[in-house]
């Protein structure tokens, strides 16, 4: 038996408070980041690092045209192609190919830094305030060559507790190694190519599926002249989200799944449902739950069907549809999101 709640009139900018209780950690569905230009474009989409961008539900913060170059954040979907969530745009000094390397600095001899047996040209970078030898430090930089980066800004890294003497604590750095994220270039039989410097995959952590054009964090160590990777992952939900956003919202639900929400863009929406199928069937995520789940993800789309059912073999699951022909499957016991 199966319980539809047709909701036609729901604006895309409801957010609401109990998504709190939700992680977005543990969906299912991988989140990347990409770094690069606008190759081409669709009305739908455009692509980016040679992958398929759709960008009908995004938030676009920045001009998209061809040429331009953008932060595309989204989801990794089974063909390949990524749904994006948001397309931001990029300081106006970053060029193509930049990466990110976190460790100590070793030394510093004008105009070299040496950061984790990398030797970093800092001649012409911005260097900021408490930057000094011993202490733990971000570079973003671009490869000259093996091991040899040029650098456009360095700046101090405070960690809450990113340095791990504990080496069963395979998510931390470890005493000797760097953190380093850039875009996955090439992959070969044992090594990949991380914005122009070679790594050795032998024994690593492949946290995910690996995909030439995604951005990718790796915590690496140098033995005799050559990176090692322990552990390689997605690099996306580093940085700090600035949006700053601020919104009021008050929820109310019950059996009859209504909702009425306000936010401070003087926006109001009223979306009403009810069904009186006589059947109750319990789910741990409410359909107002499931839907602000959809609204986190997709601001600037609108829920028109959310349908509670059964996939996969027997898991009750929220089927949601949305004006930008995005079905996003829910599990109604966990709020994991199953399939985009």
């Amino acid at each position: 038996m199966t319980t539809a709640y047709k909701l036609r009139t729901l604006m895309a900018v409801i957010i609401i408070v109990v998504l709190a209780a939700i992680p977005l950690k543990a969906q299912s569905v991988p989140q990347v980041e990409l770094v690069g230009v606008i190759e081409s474009m669709t009305l739908d989409g455009i692509v980016v690092n040679g992958l398929d961008v759709d960008i009908r539900a995004a938030e676009l913060n920045t001009a998209i045209t061809v040429d331009e170059l953008v932060e595309v954040e989204g989801f990794l979907l089974l063909d390949g192609s990524i749904l994006a969530r948001e397309v931001n745009g990029v300081d106006d000094d970053v060029e193509v190919g930049e990466a990110e390397l976190i460790g100590t600095l070793e030394s510093f001899t004008d105009p070299h830094m040496f950061v984790n047996g990398q030797m970093i040209d800092v001649s012409g970078a911005q260097i900021k305030q408490g930057v000094t030898v011993g202490q733990m430090v971000k570079v973003h930089a671009y490869t000259v060559a093996a091991n040899t980066w040029l650098a456009r800004e360095v700046e101090l890294y405070t960690p809450d507790d990113d340095v791990s003497d504990d080496s069963s604590d395979s998510s931390q750095l470890q005493v000797g190694e760097f953190e380093f994220t850039g875009t996955l270039e090439q992959i070969g039989q044992g090594f990949i190519v991380v914005s122009g410097q070679m790594v050795s995959t032998e024994g690593a952590e492949i946290k995910n599926q690996l995909m030439a054009g995604i951005r990718i964090r790796l915590h690496v160590r140098v033995q005799d002249g050559m990176m090692f990777a322990r552990e390689i992952e997605y690099a996306f939900g580093r940085d700090d989200d600035n949006d700053n956003e601020n919104s009021n919202t008050n929820t109310n639900s019950n059996d009859n799944a209504n909702a009425n929400s306000n936010d401070n863009a003087n926006s109001n929406s009223n979306a009403n449902a009810n069904n009186n199928d006589n059947t109750s069937v319990d789910t741990a995520i409410t359909a107002d739950q499931a839907i602000a789940i959809v609204l986190s993800i997709y601001p600037n789309t609108t829920v028109t069907e959310i349908e509670l059912k059964t996939m996969f073999g027997g898991t009750l699951v929220w089927d949601i549809e949305t004006t930008h022909d995005i079905d996003i499957v829910i599990d109604a016991q966990t709020g994991v999101i199953l399939s985009i």
